[in-house]
């Protein structure tokens, strides 16, 4: 009986992916939160765990890195902004000094909060790092072709693809043996996971972008990849850029938004680009209600048994103070308005990546993590879901005040070009 209610839970949360949100329109509420509200009820029913604890860590690895590839596929195909170093600089700015701030700031604030060393202390600030293209769909740019409606959700689509990559070296670093050769080893750290690690994701998903478009022109129509009508090839880029790039160093999650952007500036049909996008949202949705069911399922049966009143205080000021502090100091002498940059220091949304990264250290052992440090990520990634679930409504709005537009207005302009039929003939 067991299999069949496995098996009429995944239809029920599959189709609650696609149904819940039409009935939370206007609701300070998100399908996040009622996915882990939904977990949260399962675990009530379960509160022994059997379920949860049947399940191997690593394919709980595997499942968020897929609910990861397809959310950067997706925020890449959504960049209609052509490359540049110079049309690209608030990027630059979030990732080249808010990230590495916010690392510090979180770090300090756990070694003196948490009471942990600078190792552990290391790895929860980058495990927390990367702000999370599932859970900031909302303020990301619209569908391919409809324009990056402002400098806001251009960097935090942009900034959202690519720190869930350049986490990584941070990660690892807190895995340096303790007794090591500090000049060697950092050097060897800098080179191999640093440099080379991005450098190479980044090459091999321009690489195969190209390389993809360039095939694809020299078919004949009917035999064309963008001929084919199917979306779903996204995930499967997806996972090929994955699957390409690690083997050789290379960052696979750098790998695949880069080849998602290297799709849009290089291909010529918006429509395919939409279709490829609507495809890996809505299997980047599936897949991240059925892990944030589990996410909730997990609070309940696990709890919070290892936190302390310390950790609160330290949550909060991950969430409300650390992200506003790094922005400011990372976005002193720039050119951007202050709403962009208040609007820049608010969506510091944590979630799946920050997921994604315990699990993926507490796979790789070494004794660094703990069941404190497990249930502090995730009461970070709880609040996260929390806070913007309720707020992103109110956000958005603001966000389309300021950019000449609504979202009514994005998603009729939207269907016009994609020929889609209005809201009242579907």
């Amino acid at each position: 009986m067991l299999v069949e209610l496995i098996f009429i839970a995944g239809g029920l949360l599959i189709i609650g992916a696609a149904w819940v949100p039409l009935f939370i329109r206007g609701l300070p509420l998100s399908l996040p939160m009622v996915a882990v509200g939904a977990g949260a009820l399962l675990g009530l029913t379960a509160s022994d765990g059997t379920i949860l604890r049947g399940i191997p860590p690593e394919s709980v690895e595997l499942i968020l890195r897929l609910a990861l590839l397809s959310a950067l596929i997706s925020a890449g195909l959504k960049i209609d902004r052509a490359f540049s170093f110079a049309n690209w600089t608030s990027v630059w700015r979030l990732l080249g000094l808010v990230m590495p701030i916010s690392i510090l700031l979180i770090a300090a604030l756990a070694m003196a909060l948490m009471g942990l060393d600078w190792r552990q202390a290391l790895l929860l600030a980058a495990i927390l790092s990367p702000t999370d293209p599932v859970l900031a769909s909302s303020v990301q740019s619209g569908p391919p072709g409809v324009g990056e409606e402002g400098e806001t959700r251009f960097a935090l689509t942009a900034e959202s693809g690519l720190n869930d990559g350049l986490a990584a070296p941070f990660v690892t670093l807190a895995f340096l043996p303790l007794a090591m050769d500090v000049p060697a080893d950092i050097g060897h750290w800098a080179m191999t996971d640093g440099v080379w690690n991005i450098g190479a994701g980044v090459v091999a998903g321009m690489a195969l972008g190209i390389l993809l478009v360039v095939v694809n022109r020299q078919l004949p129509g009917d035999y064309r990849l963008s001929g084919s009508n199917s979306g779903m090839v996204s995930v499967g880029l997806a996972i090929l850029t994955y699957g390409v790039a690690e083997p050789i160093g290379a960052n696979g999650f750098v790998a695949a938004f880069v080849l998602a952007v290297t799709l849009r500036n290089s291909g010529r049909s918006v429509e395919y680009s939409r279709r490829l996008n609507h495809a890996a949202e809505q299997i980047e949705r599936v897949i991240t209600v059925i892990v944030l069911t589990g996410f909730g399922m997990a609070i309940i049966t696990s709890g919070f048994d290892a936190l302390r009143w310390s950790d609160a205080v330290l949550v909060i000021l991950i969430l409300l103070v650390v992200r506003p502090i790094a922005v400011v100091l990372g976005f002193l002498g720039s050119p951007f308005k202050p709403r962009t940059r208040i609007a820049l220091a608010f969506f510091g949304i944590r979630g799946l990546g920050s997921l994604y990264y315990i699990v993926h250290a507490a796979n790789l052992g070494a004794g660094l993590v703990d069941r404190h440090l497990i249930e502090v990520v995730s009461l970070v990634v709880l609040c996260s879901i929390l806070l913007y679930g309720v707020s992103g409504d109110y956000a958005t709005r603001r966000l389309d005040r300021h950019s000449g537009g609504t979202s009514g207005d994005r998603k009729a302009k939207y269907r016009r070009e994609a020929g889609a039929p209005s809201e009242h003939e579907t």
